[in-house]
């Protein structure tokens, strides 16, 4: 394994998570030095490149998780997105993403914004099906009822 490391003088991120009595959980997140990730250096899409899995979030700026993943699918590499904390995706983005993580609330989320769906409480099939339909192979997790993945490609 590789270690690509670089710093920053500003404190580091910060979450918190709750979990309700349903197993549901929210988070309070503050990027603190997160947020000056814009771009990659040479080197740090290198190392991407020579990797054969990078995993994403969106506690970064979206410069920079693009950055990483154009990087990775130029090289082959397989790139997870756990797209969390939830934003709209560009489809620059999700056009190299292998795979998808999302909670069902960030899928119905995602949903909304790149299809016009609109599915029942509790059609996670067919959100799953719905958003593995823009590419990538999609895991939605369930909280305590599990997890459902689905593989389109």
């Amino acid at each position: 394994m590789t270690l690509q490391e670089r710093r920053v003088t500003e404190p580091t991120g910060t979450a918190i998570i709750t979990v309700d009595d349903n197993g549901e959980n929210a988070i309070v997140m503050d990027p603190g030095a997160n947020r000056l990730l814009e771009f990659l250096s040479a080197e740090e899409s290198a190392t991407i490149a020579a990797a054969d899995v990078l995993v994403v979030q969106l506690e970064t700026p979206m410069s920079a998780v693009i950055g990483a993943a154009h990087a990775a699918r130029a090289a082959s590499t397989t790139v997870v997105l756990n797209a969390s904390p939830i934003q709209p995706l560009p489809a620059e983005l999700l056009a190299c993403v292998d795979v998808l993580i999302v909670n069902e609330h960030e899928a119905r989320h995602l949903a909304a914004h790149t299809r016009s769906i609109q599915t029942q409480h509790g059609d996670e099939h067919e959100l799953a099906s719905a958003l593995s339909e823009q590419g990538p192979a999609v895991i939605l997790t369930l909280g305590p009822r599990g997890a459902i993945r689905l593989c389109a490609r």
